[in-house]
């Protein structure tokens, strides 16, 4: 393989695309907590575990565009 070309992901606009989701997410997690009072726990550990994986992205990789070519 050749390596064509890269291209890193700022880690702002990473912040700001998921912290967009994200609001997202946890507005309609918390409009089917409201329809769905006993299934709650299960948004609420949703939500969580969406903030984690927020977190790993902004804190913890590095994202990333790489073209190559095969030989």
């Amino acid at each position: 393989m050749d390596f064509i070309d890269e291209t890193v992901i700022p880690n702002g606009e990473i912040i700001k695309t998921d912290d967009y989701i994200f609001e997202k997410l946890k507005n309609r997690c918390n409009e089917l907590i409201k329809k769905y009072p006993d299934k709650s726990w299960l948004f609420k550990n949703y939500i969580k575990q969406q903030q984690e994986e927020n977190d790993i992205l902004a804190t913890k990789v590095v994202c990333s565009t790489t073209v190559i070519r095969k030989k």
